[in-house]
């Protein structure tokens, strides 16, 4: 059966990558690869609250902790659906080969004229003659009757890393 669950609610998390630097390209593979890393430490710290996570309604879901949550709808979850084996690479996997990452890319400005879902993700300086962007989202499914409290305890416990060496959050 297919996933239920692949359109955002207004409870959701939502977080933005940015880089730190005007002349910086997130889908560049060595800054991909940070905002890839500092996505992971937002779901690993959502391991510890398990019932904050929405869990996959119907088959087809990427997921994450071990199947327990549905894995954000962001570029990174994107590269790792297209990637072969693409949940079970690190980071540095996931990146090691710049062909897919630009695949990836070259698709998404592709598709950008038609309005497809992927490109909600991407900063307004994307565009199909210039793909490239300082800004991507991330969209975390929560669940409703725990949303607030989550993002409140998290904060509160200073949890979260708010930047790399080119990325910060916002």
């Amino acid at each position: 059966s297919a996933c239920h669950n692949n359109h955002a609610n207004d409870e959701d998390l939502t977080v933005l990558y940015r880089a730190k630097d005007d002349s910086m390209d997130l889908f560049s593979p060595a800054v991909f690869q940070q905002m890839c890393e500092l996505e992971e430490q937002v779901i690993s710290v959502l391991s510890e609250y398990a019932d904050a996570c929405r869990q996959p309604n119907g088959g087809g879901c990427s997921t994450v902790n071990g199947g327990a949550c549905l894995a954000p709808h962001s570029s990174v979850s994107r590269l790792r659906d297209v990637t072969a084996n693409g949940w079970s690479l690190t980071c540095a996997e996931l990146v090691a080969d710049p062909t897919v990452l630009e695949a990836a890319v070259f698709m998404l400005a592709q598709c950008l004229p038609d309005g497809c879902d992927e490109a909600n993700f991407v900063g307004y300086d994307f565009t199909t003659s210039n793909p490239s962007t300082r800004t991507l989202a991330a969209v975390y499914p929560l669940n409703s009757w725990r949303a607030a409290s989550f993002i409140n305890e998290v904060h509160d416990a200073a949890k979260l890393r708010r930047s790399s060496a080119d990325v910060e959050l916002a």
